[in-house]
């Protein structure tokens, strides 16, 4: 009985980690999917302004393919929660770049957020693995990936 309310409690965690990555990821690629449009219509209303959504994106491309060689050790130090709580704030950093329309704040932020997101990917998959069994993670990951698609 004890173990079947363990599985129910770890699968709980899954839903709400599946959640929580539907909408963090529904954010994070609408931000990209207007991040080009955005910066071209500030270029519009000042043409002194240079920054590039597309330099912008493959930044944080980049840095995120980059970062995933490091985050282990970063999540490892810092734990699992923190390191998605941390890591989840730099998405809302993404956004609040477009009130301070600078190319500096722009390659700066997508910089960070890349190294954040890669942060995040490691502890969802740590946190992730450490709510399944060998017997739930085939039922998890079909309801973690179902879930968190629809954002």
């Amino acid at each position: 009985m004890g173990k079947k309310k363990e599985e129910d409690g770890n699968f709980r965690n899954v839903v709400i980690l599946s959640i929580g990555f539907m909408l963090l990821m529904g954010a994070y690629f609408t931000t990209n999917g207007i991040e080009k449009t955005m910066l071209q219509s500030i270029h519009e209303e000042d043409p002194s302004y240079d920054a590039d959504g597309y330099l912008a994106l493959s930044i944080i491309n980049v840095v995120f393919s980059v970062s995933n060689f490091v985050s282990p050790f970063v999540v490892s130090a810092c734990g699992v929660r923190t390191s998605m709580i941390v890591g989840t704030v730099f998405n809302a950093l993404i956004i609040a770049a477009f009130f301070y329309p600078r190319a500096w704040v722009v390659y700066g932020t997508s910089a960070m957020l890349g190294f954040a997101e890669s942060i995040v990917w490691v502890a969802n998959g740590t946190y992730f693995t450490r709510c399944s069994t060998k017997a739930t993670i085939g039922k998890n990951m079909g309801v973690y990936w179902v879930v968190q698609s629809l954002g």
